[in-house]
C-alpha cells in the first residue's frame, strides 16, 4: 500500500488503530494515553507510546466505544457512551 502525505494537512499524529490505555479530563484538557501514537517522520510512519492532549474540550461532545470483541472481527455489538457517562 502506498502512503501519500498531504503537505497542507496540519495533523501531526494519528491514533488510528491505537489502544487507549488511560483517559484523563482536567481543566477542560482531555488527555489520551495510548499504546501507540503514529507520526510521519522523514516520509516513514513511526509508532511509539505517548499521550495526546486536546485543549478546551467539551466532554459532552465526546463518545467512547466499548468493544465486545477484537476490532475488525465481525459486527460491532458493544456500547457507545458519552464520555461524561463513561467517567461516572
Amino acid at each position: 500500500m502506498e502512503f501519500i502525505h498531504d503537505r497542507k494537512c496540519n495533523i501531526l499524529f494519528s491514533l488510528q488503530g491505537s489502544k487507549v490505555n488511560r483517559i484523563k479530563f482536567h481543566n477542560k484538557i482531555l488527555t489520551l494515553t495510548a499504546d501507540e501514537v503514529y507520526q510521519l517522520v522523514d516520509g516513514e510512519e513511526k509508532a511509539f507510546p505517548g499521550e495526546i492532549c486536546f485543549k478546551s474540550c467539551d466532554v459532552d461532545l465526546c463518545s467512547v466505544l466499548i468493544f465486545n470483541k477484537t476490532l475488525g472481527e465481525g459486527r460491532f455489538y458493544g456500547k457507545s457512551l458519552c464520555l461524561r457517562d463513561f467517567f461516572e
